[in-house]
C-alpha cells in the first residue's frame, strides 16, 4: 500500500516538475519573439528614416532643377 503511494506521489511531482518546465520554456520563447520582434522594428525604423531622407532629397534636386 506504501510503496503504491509512494509511486503515484513521485509521479505527481514529476508532472508538476514537467509542467513547470515547459511554462518556463514557453514563457523564455515568448520573451525571445518579443525581443525579436523590438529589434527588427528599430531596424525597420532606422531603414524608412534613411529612405525617407533620400527621397526628401531627391525631391529637392528635381524643384531646384525646376525653378
Amino acid at each position: 500500500m506504501f510503496k503504491t503511494w509512494s509511486i503515484i506521489f513521485a509521479l505527481a511531482i514529476f508532472i508538476t516538475g514537467q509542467i513547470l518546465v515547459t511554462r518556463f520554456v514557453a514563457s523564455e520563447q515568448q520573451r525571445d519573439l518579443e525581443q525579436l520582434r523590438f529589434t527588427s522594428l528599430q531596424e525597420l525604423a532606422t531603414l524608412r528614416a534613411r529612405l525617407e531622407g533620400l527621397v526628401n532629397a531627391n525631391l529637392m534636386s528635381m524643384r531646384g532643377l525646376r525653378a
